[in-house]
């Protein structure tokens, strides 16, 4: 498959190739990758008093919430793609 660039393809190739990307090793390493970077996340938003340090509570949550992100769209669409192959 050729090389693409993100500003060449469309939602739904992209959807595809997500789709794609999902039953592969390279996956299963992300997944594993995005599990530690939330326990790190996790054990910080522990340990950060909310009252003296809004900013970095706030920092912890985004940086929580962005490495999610990636995993949920692409369990919707699993999802998704399973629901349309049982119709």
């Amino acid at each position: 498959m050729k090389k693409v660039q993100w500003d060449e393809i469309n939602d739904e190739q992209m959807n595809a190739l997500l789709l794609e990307l999902a039953d592969t090793n390279f996956y299963q390493a992300m997944t594993r990758f995005i599990a530690v970077r939330l326990g790190i996340a996790d054990d910080g938003l522990r340990s950060i008093d909310s009252f003296k340090n809004p900013t970095e509570m706030a920092r912890m949550q985004g940086l929580r919430t962005g490495l999610q992100d990636l995993s949920l769209y692409m369990d919707d669409l699993v999802e998704a793609s399973t629901k349309e192959d049982k119709k």
